[in-house]
């Protein structure tokens, strides 16, 4: 074998080994995801988190509280499990978790949110530090808890890797205050949280220090863009859902209604107030609209006005949600800022089509005219006129929904898994090459 060829079967050899990974992460963000995706290809050697159920005797005994007493925090704590990762994998510290609760609570009491989310992302990279980071060949940490393990001698010698999941926290501030300020109507201004900017320093420190920053849309990209990130690191990497919203595309039944579905927890910053404007430009009384999610945000004559037009049904489980989709037939989130909303492939995916805005990343899947339209935010005009095509050529609104599911069908957890790989793969043979 010449140099050449001993050259080329050493560099295969570095792409086609499993690389070891290690996750830290506080919640179960995208219902770990990331760990569940390296677990499945051998490849995570270590999750961090503050809780996991059944790890140890507390998180046991909530466990076994949670199935007696009616609670929805001990619900969503017993919740945090999955079988795709091994407990043996895992490390985690309940003693935080439950001290970072309160002090979120407080903080939320106070308008002071964004520090206790500094406060949690320092005691929490403290912890792991001082448990000890094992050796690896990645470490990957979400925003804004991740500056004090990048800055680890550990992670000097591995590749590090951000994910952006969330915006910058200054970017969207003022996207949601300028959706604020043009509908005062609707919902009371927030008072100013304070820390704001001091949590989007901290994450600026994490770009800095990071080797690569992993963001799932053009959106997020442009967002990072606006807040002088260094775009050179950034790879877009989409989110996936499910299999379990793929409900194949059952023909809708031709009644009298055209039923539209719109599901936020909140209503103002995703466009709820164009959606109801835009059904009353329309005043068809062919026309049924569900809302799902959280409205306690609206002042109450929005919750009147809403209610005129749409049937109000409140927070809703993930069970009647995939019924809700299998109802509609039309999904419509004209969001003003949201980085990869999940719901929007999960309409897509039940072979329903979207309309949505640039500002919505999710909303980057869709093909325009082929399974979506994209309008403005804030262009209630724009959104009825869309609405009306689709109530008026129900044959072509049908057609769309198949390609929507065909489409959805590309965003998948194993397609993110393959592409996560692969780009691990990718960096980490780049980095063995200099």
């Amino acid at each position: 074998m010449n140099l050449l060829e001993q050259s080329e079967s050493c560099e295969g050899l570095c792409q086609e080994r499993i690389p070891r990974v290690t996750v830290v992460q506080i919640g179960s963000r995208r219902n770990y995801a990331v760990p569940i995706a390296l677990a499945q290809a051998g490849a995570l050697e270590r999750l961090f988190t503050d809780w996991y159920a059944g790890k140890d005797l507390l998180t046991r005994t909530a466990d076994w509280i949670s199935r007696r007493v009616p609670s929805r925090i001990l619900a969503r704590a017993a919740a945090r499990t999955v079988p795709e990762i091994p407990v043996e994998k895992v490390v985690h510290f309940p003693g935080f978790a439950v001290a970072y609760k309160w002090k979120k609570y407080w903080a939320a009491r106070y308008r002071e949110s964004p520090r206790a989310y500094i406060w949690g992302g320092q005691r929490f990279c403290k912890a792991v530090r001082d448990y000890g980071i094992p050796a690896c060949d990645a470490i990957f940490c979400f925003s804004s808890v991740a500056k004090e393990i990048f800055e680890s001698p550990v992670a000097s010698n591995t590749l590090r890797i951000l994910d952006q999941e969330i915006p910058p926290l200054a970017y969207e501030d003022r996207l949601v205050r300028e959706q604020e300020a043009a509908y005062p109507e609707w919902t009371k201004p927030r008072p100013a949280q304070a820390g704001v900017e001091e949590y989007t320093e901290r994450q600026r420190e994490e770009w800095v220090n990071s080797d690569i920053i992993l963001c799932p849309s053009r959106f997020c990209w442009q967002a990072l863009a606006t807040e002088k990130a260094p775009l050179e690191k950034v790879r877009i990497l989409p989110f996936g859902i499910t299999s379990r919203f793929f409900t194949g595309h059952l023909p809708r039944e031709r009644n009298h209604h055209f039923t539209i579905l719109f599901a936020a927890n909140s209503p103002v910053r995703k466009g709820l107030p164009d959606l109801v404007q835009a059904i009353e430009l329309l005043n068809s009384r062919n026309i049924r609209v569900i809302l799902a999610g959280d409205m306690s945000s609206l002042r109450a004559e929005a919750v009147s006005r809403t209610g005129r037009v749409a049937e109000m049904l409140g927070c809703v489980t993930r069970p009647k949600m995939v019924e809700l989709y299998r109802q509609a037939d039309l999904f419509v989130f004209p969001t003003v800022s949201d980085i990869f909303p999940a719901v929007v492939l999960e309409a897509m995916a039940a072979g329903v089509p979207v309309i949505t805005t640039p500002n919505c990343g999710s909303g980057e899947v869709i093909r325009e005219g082929v399974d979506g339209f994209i309008v403005p935010i804030r262009s209630p005009e724009q959104l009825a006129e869309k609405i009306e095509y689709l109530v008026t050529h129900r044959n072509i609104c049908v057609d769309m929904g198949r390609n929507a599911y065909e489409r959805a069908k590309e965003y998948t957890v194993d397609h993110y898994r393959e592409r996560l790989l692969s780009l691990l793969r990718e960096e980490l043979h780049r980095r063995h090459q200099t």
